[in-house]
């Protein structure tokens, strides 16, 4: 076993006061929040408010609330993304309200172009490229390092023919974030529309079928914390605990294929490390939440709930399982 990397632990860290909101916290090192968050306690009481209410209220609770909980749970987030009320909606998954949006446009035209970037999710691409048998034209702006994806590719690649830009705002691969205002602009310029997250002036339209009740109520606790402790605060820690992962990979000579520019990088490094799968699971047998993406690495994300105890145990474990083999 390697001997332990040293590095300075800040003190008085505010956010960890909100550990004991979440449970799994007690036995788990968790840093996979940008697959799955910690289940706040509010999220338990929140389901049994939802089964109480369907005892009690039966079909009644549709027109006293459950069908409103799209949007009165999209209330809550648009607080924390600058959005107005109502503009904000929820939808099964980002794949299908892809769909939603791009089926609004016609394709048989000659604006028929759709650009969109290499470090897209692929499920998105699929929907993307099933727009071809419309008419649609598909431009995927490749990243030249599967990393990152200079700007100026970016707009090059939008012109007059294009009607619609489609990026994800994080890369899911490296957490490159990308400058979505310039990419708008430019998109604007030539009179294309951008789809980045949420992007209609009213999200009420893009409603079908049956919300998802359950889910919404599931859902609520996580965005009632986030605007309890607030995004900047959150994004600040961001930032300070994924440098110092950063710092600790690149003592331990981990490759780390997460961008550098703290205005680039989003809440995950990725640990581009040998045998990133048979590690992973190793990291779960010891109580140790990460993921593996095959073409990126190992994904670590520490969030406001993160101790950096916890930062320096998982890199110190990655440590010690790689040394031995596995």
């Amino acid at each position: 076993m390697p001997a332990p990397l040293e590095k300075a632990l800040p003190e008085n860290d505010p956010l960890l006061v909100w550990r004991k909101e979440f449970p799994i916290l007690a036995s788990t090192t968790y840093m996979i929040s940008h697959s799955l968050g910690a289940m706040p306690r509010r999220t338990a009481d929140a389901l049994q408010q939802f089964a109480n209410t369907w005892a009690t209220r039966g079909i009644r609770a549709w027109e006293e609330g459950w069908w409103d909980m799209p949007v009165t749970t999209g209330d809550l987030i648009a607080t924390l993304i600058g959005a107005g009320k109502s503009e904000v909606v929820m939808h099964q998954n980002v794949s299908i309200c892809q769909w939603i949006v791009t089926s609004c446009f016609n394709w048989s035209g000659p604006r028929n172009k759709l650009v969109t970037d290499g470090l897209n999710f692929p499920s998105n691409d699929y929907i993307y490229y099933g727009l071809e048998r419309q008419g649609a034209r598909i431009v995927s702006v490749p990243s030249p390092d599967g990393m990152t994806l200079p700007l100026e590719l970016l707009l090059d690649a939008i012109d007059e023919q294009t009607q619609l830009v489609s990026v994800s705002h994080v890369a899911f691969r490296s957490s490159y974030v990308q400058d979505l205002a310039a990419i708008t602009k430019r998109a604007h310029e030539v009179g294309a529309m951008v789809v980045a997250d949420l992007y209609q002036s009213d999200a009420m339209r893009f409603l079908n079928g049956t919300p998802n009740v359950p889910a919404m109520y599931s859902a609520q606790g996580g965005y009632e914390i986030i605007n309890e402790i607030g995004v900047e605060a959150i994004r600040a820690k961001s930032l300070r605990q994924t440098q110092f992962l950063m710092d600790l990979a690149d003592e331990a000579d981990f490759p780390v294929r997460t961008c550098r520019e703290p205005d680039r990088r989003g809440g995950v490094v990725i640990l581009d490390i040998p045998w990133g799968k048979e590690v992973t699971k190793e990291l779960a047998r010891r109580e140790i939440l990460v993921d593996y993406r095959p073409g990126a690495g190992i994904r670590i994300a520490p969030h406001f709930y993160t101790a950096d105890e916890e930062i320096l145990h998982t890199v110190e474990q990655i440590q010690g399982i790689t040394a031995a083999g596995v």
